[in-house]
């Protein structure tokens, strides 16, 4: 399943010609159809930029739009396998913990790294991974199925 992560909130004119933003921000086949209407004035965000979320707010709103309207799960009984890049940093791990533990109430959470599960999917614990995404390219050594982030390299050099 692949879900874009544009949001938009709809905004009307009034009688004044003013526009008043509607209530919620719309994501997924809502959007779509909102835009096919032209009716309304849609400003576009997306909570991810260069391969990292930057609006937590909006990224929760996403999460728990996947979790219960997509896949028509409850949160508070689900464990939540979240695959990362090992350049993130424990503050920004924390803060998206805080998200899923406070705001979506899961039961439980594992932080595991992108380049560590693409190096096990090959059946080697050691060897050397690039990864090349949509906003950005990583290229890290993992030995023994930890990865050395002292000599990883990063570039925004990717695949948009």
């Amino acid at each position: 399943m692949v879900i874009n992560t544009l949001s938009g909130i709809p905004e009307i004119k009034n009688d004044t010609d003013s526009l008043v933003p509607k209530v919620r921000k719309l994501f997924g086949p809502a959007l779509q159809q909102a835009f096919a209407e032209k009716k309304y004035t849609i400003n576009l965000d997306s909570p991810i930029n260069c391969s990292s979320i930057e609006n937590l707010e909006d990224m929760e709103e996403l999460w728990k739009y996947l979790l219960t309207e997509i896949m028509q799960l409850e949160p508070s009984v689900l464990g939540v396998l979240y695959i990362d890049s090992p350049l993130n940093n424990k503050d920004y791990k924390a803060k998206i913990a805080q998200v899923f533990f406070e705001g979506l109430k899961v039961n439980s959470l594992v932080f595991m790294n992108s380049s560590t599960l693409s190096l096990f999917s090959t059946g080697h614990t050691t060897g050397f991974v690039t990864e090349i995404g949509h906003g950005s390219t990583t290229a890290i050594p993992v030995f023994e199925g930890f990865p050395l982030p002292h000599a990883a390299q990063s570039s925004f050099i990717a695949g948009f």
